[in-house]
């Protein structure tokens, strides 16, 4: 019995940042659960869609602000047919800039300064980025 509470414990975390779910927050939850749904299967403009909504009707939520770093990295995503680093960079940054206190907690800071610079060195004149990202 113990490794299936150890489990639970487990798969409850992973969800942890997203707070603890209550009748009000149900729709949220759904908006959240059809963003990632949609981003999995690579409907990029949808996931755009519920992911800016999100951020727009909850923005003091986990969900909202969260929303901000997927709004920033599906932008990234070289499948996505409007892919372009510059709202992507713009979006990171708010995403980042949304850490301003305890309570306004963002989860994904490594990963967010990462793809920020990543971004960055993409929307630099190809001959000012750094080596790797300059074309050939």
């Amino acid at each position: 019995m113990k490794p299936i509470g150890a489990l639970l414990l487990l798969l409850l975390g992973a969800c942890a940042h997203l707070g603890v779910r209550n009748g009000d927050a149900d729709a949220r939850f759904a908006l959240w659960d059809e963003a990632h749904n949609s981003l999995s299967v690579a409907a990029f403009a949808r996931a755009d869609s519920l992911f800016t909504l999100l951020a727009r009707e909850y923005p003091e939520s986990d969900a909202g602000r969260e929303s901000l770093f997927y709004l920033g990295a599906l932008r990234l995503d070289p499948r996505n047919p409007d892919w372009d680093p510059q709202p992507a960079e713009m979006r990171l940054r708010r995403y980042l800039a949304a850490d301003s206190t305890p309570s306004s907690r963002i989860h994904r800071r490594p990963e967010a300064e990462i793809l920020v610079e990543v971004a960055h060195q993409l929307n630099l004149p190809p001959d000012e980025r750094i080596s790797g990202l300059q074309p050939e």
